[in-house]
């Protein structure tokens, strides 16, 4: 599941938390993972380093990590949210759809959270048609 080369990205601006949950990823697999505390940083990374995962912080101290967001759908990485704020109601078009692990988090939420972003996507080809109905709609 986990290659020995794969790369976690953990974007976290709490020190404490982010070794906690740097732990917690070594623990499931992965040899690397790479910490950033602001925008920046992890912008710098993800233009040198190929990663399998991340796991942002919406919330990076005055700054919102939503750029950081852009560029992982962007180059398909998938991610997910780690906050201690509710963001449901408010989030904006790249963290649509995008898995939210609630502050403080377990072991188990976060093994959940790396085992589902870690399975493969079918390819279009492979997706189940869907029947029209008689009037030609999709049902």
């Amino acid at each position: 599941m986990i290659d020995p080369n794969d790369r976690c990205l953990i974007v976290e601006d709490n020190f404490v938390i982010l070794m906690d949950l740097e732990d917690m990823v070594k623990s499931m697999g992965f040899k690397f993972a790479d910490q950033a505390a602001s925008v920046a940083q992890a912008m710098e990374l993800l233009d040198k380093t190929q990663y399998r995962v991340a796991f942002l912080d919406i919330k990076l101290g005055s700054e919102s990590s939503v750029t950081i967001a852009e560029k992982l759908k962007e180059r398909k990485i998938p991610f997910a949210i780690t906050t201690a704020y509710c963001v449901d109601n408010e989030r904006p078009g790249a963290l649509l759809g995008v898995p939210v692990i609630s502050k403080p988090y377990s072991v188990d939420a976060v093994n959940r959270t790396l085992r589902s972003l870690l399975k493969p996507m079918k390819p279009v080809s492979q997706a189940a048609e869907v029947p029209a109905s008689p009037h030609g709609a999709v049902i």
